[in-house]
């Protein structure tokens, strides 16, 4: 097939679905974000709020090894094949067996949780066992949150089965019941005296809006036809298989968590509040890569998990190429546009109440600017990796992710002594683009050769289009403070509107000048677009 063909076909679907999903990730990204600000303006970057980042971070870990990050990879290729070999109705017990057994498993680990708060606490903050006080207080905050994993767990398997059928709205929009119930809980933390009382408040929201995330896909799924009841059979072939795919994502969930506690581990041994400033910025990041990234891997992987499954390699690669160009169109310019605008957005989002434009807002700026320098390879290597695993090779991601933790953990070690904070968000960004050299490297032995000509094409345009991003962001910065000067709500956001609205209208402009496919095709794609051609 040609790239002309390819785009016109499955490349153009995955656009279609990722303009999508992309559209519903972000108006879940800025509940996100709403709830970021809700907890910054609450808690500061202080003790409470290191405590319940931590007391947060440990259930999701969790989540992870059990939910979306590992269980998607593994169930969607599965539940793919047997839908397209053996018929609906198999595939729907596949996924209530599945069920079973995943309900059993996330109802003995929150059982474990519970019973093992404390020590997870102390693994995890060493230098706080000489504050028993704060210590037994991120404790009982643990215990609260961990039931948290079975409500998401849930989840991720009702969004896994949805996707596959190619419906991706209602568990790309789920999210938002999270963050409308950290919001609510936010409300009613308001008026309590204590940031204690207000860290309880605010966690039992979360706890409810996880319960409501999953709860809310069951109508979607009975009009689709898939059950939403369990049925205990372990040993059945095709769950078992599911596992065994799991389990190098367990590894790499392994990995993963122990770079996560050496990030954690370093970051508390920095200034109070690193941790929170660290997390803050991630969480910015994670909106443009939420948006594009996610969105775009996402409606890669079912259909090149099809491609596979009809062992079609030419347009399993076709449709990864244009997965990655999208990609690249896109991130290479959020990259460059959250540099340059890191510290007006943090401002903007954060700087309220217990969050100082004196110290937090620098502090948590310094780490959204170098999280942003990885921002196309955290892309790059969730669409790579989708290619490895529709072809049901699950052991490649990990073993490149297991030589990336060694090399972030390195660089961490290496880079926070001169750059403190910043030296961790470093690090994870060059073990990033480590990851993607490695993944490349590796593609053409097991899935095939990506056609690097178009890629870099790509490339090499994206960065063209981003100076000109850069150059309309910078004049926008300076229209806005000779406009609105001052350092309130209002001159804050007209700054950052004014440098985004400048800033993006160039960089259509300069992919209109080079002609460049990909930008035509998200824009022809685009929810609005579409449904004006229809009429």
């Amino acid at each position: 097939m040609s790239q002309g063909g390819e785009r016109k076909g499955g490349g153009a679907a995955i656009t279609r679905t990722a303009a999508k999903v992309g559209a519903a990730t972000m108006l879940s990204r800025v509940f996100g974000l709403a709830r970021d600000t809700s907890f910054a303006v609450l808690f500061g970057t202080g003790f409470v709020a290191d405590a319940f980042n931590l007391a947060f971070l440990i259930p999701n870990f969790f989540r992870r090894v059990v939910g979306e990050g590992n269980l998607n990879p593994a169930f969607i290729p599965v539940f793919t094949e047997l839908r397209e070999r053996r018929g609906a109705e198999e595939a729907g017990q596949f996924l209530r067996r599945t069920f079973g057994v995943l309900f059993v498993i996330l109802v003995a680990m929150v059982g474990l949780g519970l019973l093992l708060a404390e020590p997870l606490v102390r693994l995890y903050a060493h230098d706080w066992q000489g504050r028993p006080d704060e210590l037994s207080f991120a404790v009982r905050l643990l215990r609260l949150l961990f039931p948290y994993l079975l409500f998401a767990g849930g989840a991720a398997l009702a969004g896994a089965a949805l996707n596959a059928l190619r419906h991706f709205a209602v568990p790309a929009l789920s999210p938002i019941l999270i963050s409308v119930f950290f919001l609510a809980g936010a409300l009613a933390a308001v008026p309590l005296a204590s940031l204690e009382s207000r860290a309880f408040a605010f966690s039992i929201g979360g706890l409810v809006g996880g319960l409501a995330a999953w709860v809310v896909m069951f109508p979607k799924m009975r009009e689709l036809g898939l059950p939403i009841s369990p049925a205990w059979a372990p040993t059945d072939p095709d769950v078992r298989r599911v596992g065994a795919l799991m389990v190098p994502g367990l590894i790499a969930l392994g990995v993963t968590q122990l770079n996560l506690f050496v990030d954690t581990l370093l970051a508390l041994r920095l200034e109070q509040g690193s941790l929170t400033a660290l997390r803050l910025g991630n969480r910015v990041t994670l909106l443009p890569l939420g948006v594009i990234g996610v969105a775009v891997s996402t409606a890669a992987l079912p259909a090149l998990s099809l491609r596979a499954a009809q062992d079609d390699r030419a347009a399993l690669l076709d449709t990864l190429a244009h997965t990655l160009r999208l990609l690249l169109t896109l991130l290479v310019p959020a990259m460059v546009g959250l540099a340059l605008l890191a510290e007006p957005i943090v401002a903007l989002l954060f700087q309220y109440g217990e969050f100082s434009g004196e110290r937090s807002t620098p502090m948590t700026a310094s780490a959204l600017l170098f999280y942003a320098f990885g921002l196309p390879a955290y892309g790059l290597v969730k669409g790579l990796s989708q290619a490895f695993y529709s072809v049901q090779d699950t052991k490649t991601p990990v073993r490149i992710a297991s030589i990336a933790m060694v090399a972030n953990i390195a660089l961490n070690l290496l880079l926070m002594g001169p750059l403190g904070l910043r030296g961790l968000a470093l690090a994870t960004s060059l073990a990033s683009y480590l990851s993607v050299a490695l993944l490349l490297r590796s593609l053409g032995g097991r899935v095939g050769r990506l056609p690097a000509a178009s890629l870099l094409r790509a490339f090499g345009r994206s960065l063209a289009a981003s100076a000109a991003l850069a150059a309309g962001c910078l004049a926008g910065l300076a229209l806005a403070n000779r406009w609105v000067p001052g350092d309130g709500f209002v001159p804050r956001i007209v700054e950052v509107g004014s440098a985004i609205t400048l800033g993006l209208g160039f960089l259509l402009l300069a992919y209109r000048w080079l002609r460049h496919d990909e930008m035509a095709e998200i824009l022809d794609s685009l929810p609005g677009r579409a449904s004006a051609r229809r009429r």
